[in-house]
C-alpha cells in the first residue's frame, strides 16, 4: 500500500460509497473539486450518514459527528445530495425483511415530527382511489390520503388513472389514459413501468423498464388497458410513450405509480420501501412524505422510523427534538424486544439507534448483533468497520485483505460490494496486489454490475501496472455491452433516441479511457490511434477531460488542445482548471489563435446544446412577492430570457444550493437575465427568511401563493431549475444542476447574439 492513500473515517466505510467522491478520484486521482474539499474537512464520522464510502478521505478514524444543526452538516449533505443526483447508485437504508405482521402496541404517533409543510398533491391519490380509501377509513388513517392536482404542464403531460391504485396479489388494474398533445392521438399507445422487487435498492440506475401493457384508443384521446402485477413487483412508477418510443409522456418527470396492497387494502411496507428507493435522487420530498407515512401505517416496524430518522438528516429536519424523539422511539423497540414481544432484530434496532443521542443503547445493542447474528449485513458492515480500524493506521493491507477473505464466507449478497469495495481500498494501486486485486474485482462485478460500476472498476485496475491489460479487457467488454442496446435499461423517461445518444456518449469515454490506459502504458502510437477514433457524441465534459489528458500522456499536444478550450468554455469547469488550461492553451497556440479558437469553441457549444433544447409554452401565472404584491411572472423577464428555480426551504438540497444559486444569479445579472426564485409556499415565514438569509442569496423571490407557477410548468419537487426564452418558452427539460444551467444559458445567449437573423426565435 502506497502512502499516496490518505485515510479514510472509519465510520464512513459501514455506508455504500458516494459517487460523487468517486467521480472526482476517478477523473483527478484526487479529490481537487473546492466543494468537496470543503466537505471533506468537515466531514467526521457522521452517523446519520448512510451512504458514504470513501477511500481516499483526509480524515481520520473515530472523530466525533458535528452538530446536527451546525453549517458543517449542511456541507456535508450537499456532497451527498448533489453526488446521488448526478449519479446515486448505491443501498441507502439497508433492507431486510422482518415479519410484515410485528405489531407494537400503542406507537406514540404523537410524537411524530409534523411535516414542516403539507403537500398539496399526495402520490397515492394520483389516480381512482375512491375504494382504497374506503378501506382506509375503516382503519382510521384516511387523512392520509388526498385528491390529486394534475398539472397539463402546457399540454405536455396527460392524465392516468388506475383502478384499483393498490391492487392486491392477481387483482387486474384498469388503465384509463386520456392523452396530452405530445403523444398526438395514435391508435395505440405503449405503458412502461420501472418495476422494483424487494431486491431493488436506492436510485434507479440498474432497475429494469419493462412494457407492461397496450393502451388502445376508445374515442377522442382516451386509451384504456389492463395489466395484472407480476407477483413479485411491489412498485411500479409508470409512463406513456409512442409505439416508436420518440415521444415520452412522465406524467411531468412525476410518474404516475402502481404500488402492491396487503389484504387489508394497505400498502405493503415492502411497497412503501421501494417508493422512497425509487424517489431517491428524484424527489426528496416526496420520500420524507412517503417516510412519514410508513410510519404513520406500520408505526411497529424498526425499518419504517429508521427511514424516518434518515429523510430527516437528508432535508436537513433533523434536531434536538426530533434526536430526542428517535431515542426514547428506539427504547420501547428494544424494551419490547427484550420482553420477547416483539421478535429480535438486533440488525435494524441498532441501525436506528446509532442515529440517535443513546450510546448506551447503541454499544449494547452491537454487542448483541455481533455475538448473536455474525452474518446479519448489518454485522457484516461493523466487523469490515473493525477490520478498518485494525489495519489501517499500520497500513497492513495485507493482514486486511486476509481479514476480509474470512469475512467474505459470511457475507450476505447485499453486503458484497461493501466490502470487496473496502478490499480495494487497502489493495491500493501496488503491483504486488495484482492477483488479490483481480479476485475481488471479480466479486465486485458479480455483486454490482452497473454500466458506472463497471467503468469504475475498470478505472481502478488501470491504475496497477500489472493489471493494465485487465482493465483493457474490462473496457473491451463494456464497450461491447454498450454497443447492445437494452430496452429494459432505457430509463423510463427516455426516448429511444436519448438512450441511443446515452450509450454513444458511454461508448466515447470508454474509448478515450482505453486511450488513456495506453498512453499510461507507454504504447503511445496506439493510444492516438485509439483517441482519434473517439466519436464526436456532442457537448461531454467528460469526453473532453479524458480525451485531452490521454492525448497529452500521448504526447499530442494538436489532439488535446481542441478539448481544452471546451473545458474553458464549459462553465461548469472549476476557475482554477480554467485558468491551468488557459495559460497552457495560449502558451502551446499563441494568444490571437487561442482566442480565435475559444470563440469558434463558444458557437460550437451554442449550436449542440441548443440542439438539445425541447421548447414548449406555459400558461401564464402569477407569483407573489414576499411584501405580498401579485405579479405576472413573464413582467419579471422584461424581454428577455430568464432562469426560473422552484425551491423550498423545507427541501435540503434546495437550501443547500442557495449559495451556487446566488453565484448564478449574480454572474447572469451582469449580463441582465433575471434568476427568480419561487419558494413554493403561501406566505412568507421566518423559516423561509432564515434558510434565505443563511444560504446568502440576495436574488428575487417570490412565492407561488396560488399554484399557478406549479402548474404552468407542470414542476414537481426542489430544487428544479429552468431555461426560458425571451418569448417565456420552456427550453429544456428541468434540471437540479445549478451549472447544467448555466450551460443552457450561455448557448442561449451565444445563439441569441450570433443569429441576430432568427435571434427572436431563443
Amino acid at each position: 500500500m502506497t502512502d499516496s492513500r490518505e485515510a479514510p473515517d472509519a465510520a464512513d466505510l459501514a455506508h455504500p460509497s458516494l459517487a460523487a467522491w468517486e467521480d472526482e478520484l476517478f477523473q483527478h486521482g484526487r479529490i481537487a473539486d473546492p466543494m468537496l474539499l470543503r466537505h471533506q474537512s468537515a466531514c467526521a464520522t457522521c452517523a446519520d450518514t448512510v451512504s458514504a464510502l470513501q477511500a481516499w478521505s483526509r480524515q481520520l478514524a473515530d472523530r466525533g459527528a458535528p452538530d446536527a444543526t451546525s453549517r458543517e452538516t449542511h456541507d456535508r449533505l450537499k456532497a451527498r445530495i448533489l453526488a446521488s443526483r448526478a449519479a446515486g447508485l448505491r443501498s441507502v437504508i439497508p433492507v431486510e425483511a422482518p415479519d410484515q405482521d410485528e405489531r407494537l402496541p400503542q406507537a406514540p404517533l404523537e410524537e411524530l415530527h409534523a411535516p414542516a409543510r403539507s403537500r398539496t398533491t399526495r402520490w397515492w391519490a394520483r389516480s381512482s382511489v375512491r375504494a382504497a380509501a374506503a378501506v382506509l377509513a375503516a382503519i382510521g388513517v384516511v387523512s392520509l390520503w388526498r385528491q390529486p392536482t394534475v398539472a397539463e404542464a402546457g399540454m405536455v403531460a396527460g392524465s392516468l388513472e388506475l383502478s384499483p391504485a393498490l391492487p392486491k396479489r392477481g387483482d387486474t388494474v384498469r388503465v384509463t389514459y386520456t392523452s396530452a398533445g405530445l403523444l398526438g392521438k395514435p391508435a395505440v399507445l405503449h405503458l412502461r413501468a420501472r418495476i422494483r422487487t424487494v431486491h431493488q435498492g436506492s436510485y434507479n440506475e440498474g432497475v429494469p423498464v419493462v412494457q407492461l401493457a397496450t393502451l388502445k384508443r376508445t374515442s377522442g384521446d382516451r386509451y384504456t388497458a389492463e395489466f395484472v402485477l407480476p407477483d413479485s413487483v411491489l412498485f411500479a412508477a409508470l409512463a406513456v410513450e409512442d409505439t416508436a418510443a420518440s415521444a415520452v409522456d412522465d406524467f411531468g418527470g412525476r410518474a404516475w405509480e402502481v404500488m402492491r396492497a396487503g389484504a387489508d387494502g394497505r400498502p405493503l411496507l415492502d411497497a412503501l420501501e421501494q417508493r422512497t428507493n425509487d424517489l431517491m435522487g428524484r424527489s426528496w420530498e416526496e420520500g420524507i412524505a412517503t417516510a412519514r407515512e410508513k410510519v404513520q401505517l406500520y408505526p411497529d416496524s424498526v425499518r419504517s422510523w429508521s427511514s424516518l430518522a434518515f429523510y430527516e438528516r437528508a432535508m436537513g429536519l433533523e434536531n434536538d427534538s426530533t434526536l430526542r424523539m428517535h431515542a426514547r422511539q428506539a427504547n420501547r423497540f428494544s424494551e419490547r424486544m427484550l420482553a420477547g414481544t416483539l421478535p429480535a432484530q438486533a440488525g435494524q434496532l441498532y441501525w436506528y439507534a446509532r442515529g440517535t443521542p443513546d450510546s448506551v443503547l447503541t454499544a449494547a445493542w452491537r454487542v448483541r448483533l455481533l455475538r448473536d447474528t455474525p452474518k446479519d449485513g448489518f454485522a457484516v458492515q461493523e466487523r469490515t468497520i473493525d477490520i478498518f480500524r485494525t489495519h489501517w493506521a499500520s497500513k497492513d493491507s495485507a493482514g486486511a485483505v486476509a481479514a476480509l477473505e474470512v469475512l467474505w464466507h459470511d457475507t450476505p449478497p447485499e453486503r458484497r460490494a461493501q466490502v470487496a469495495q473496502v478490499a480495494h481500498a487497502f489493495l491500493g494501486t501496488t503491483a504486488q496486489h495484482a492477483e488479490a486485486m483481480q479476485r475481488w474485482t471479480a466479486r465486485y462485478l458479480a455483486a454490482e454490475s452497473t454500466l458506472y460500476r463497471r467503468r469504475w472498476v475498470a478505472r481502478e485496475l488501470s491504475r496497477v501496472a500489472g493489471l493494465r491489460d485487465t482493465a483493457l479487457a474490462q473496457f473491451t467488454a463494456l464497450t461491447a455491452t454498450l454497443a447492445q442496446p437494452d430496452d429494459r435499461q432505457r430509463q423510463l423517461n427516455e426516448t429511444r433516441a436519448d438512450y441511443l445518444r446515452r450509450l454513444s456518449g458511454e461508448r466515447a469515454i470508454v474509448e478515450a479511457e482505453v486511450g488513456r490506459v495506453l498512453a499510461q502504458g507507454g504504447r503511445a502510437a496506439e493510444a492516438l490511434a485509439r483517441l482519434r477514433r473517439v466519436p464526436d457524441v456532442g457537448w461531454n465534459v467528460e469526453v473532453f477531460d479524458v480525451t485531452a489528458s490521454a492525448a497529452l500522456a500521448a504526447g499530442d499536444t494538436a489532439l488535446a488542445v481542441p478539448h481544452w478550450a471546451r473545458l474553458v468554455i464549459d462553465p461548469r469547469t472549476a476557475a482554477a482548471k480554467v485558468k491551468r488550461l488557459d495559460s497552457l492553451g495560449t502558451r502551446h497556440v499563441g494568444a490571437s489563435e487561442w482566442a480565435a479558437l475559444l470563440q469558434r469553441t463558444r458557437q460550437e457549444m451554442a449550436e449542440t446544446v441548443m440542439g438539445r433544447a425541447r421548447r414548449r409554452r406555459v400558461e401564464p401565472s402569477v407569483v407573489t412577492a414576499l411584501d405580498g404584491r401579485e405579479t405576472a411572472l413573464s413582467t419579471l423577464a422584461n424581454g428577455r430570457p430568464m432562469v426560473v428555480v422552484f425551491w423550498s426551504p423545507q427541501c435540503g438540497p434546495a437550501v443547500e444550493a442557495l449559495p451556487d444559486l446566488e453565484l448564478l444569479s449574480r454572474r447572469l445579472a451582469a449580463r441582465q437575465v433575471p434568476v427568480v426564485l419561487i419558494a413554493e409556499q403561501t406566505s412568507a415565514d421566518s423559516t423561509l427568511t432564515r434558510e434565505l438569509r443563511k444560504g446568502g442569496f440576495t436574488g428575487a423571490v417570490y412565492l407561488d401563493a396560488k399554484r399557478e407557477a406549479y402548474r404552468a410548468f407542470g414542476n414537481w419537487g426542489t430544487p428544479q431549475l429552468y431555461v426560458l426564452d425571451r418569448d417565456g418558452r420552456v427550453l429544456f427539460d428541468a434540471t437540479s444542476s445549478v451549472g447544467e444551467t448555466e450551460l443552457r444559458m450561455e448557448a442561449l445567449l451565444t445563439s441569441t447574439s450570433t443569429h441576430t437573423g432568427s435571434a427572436g426565435s431563443y
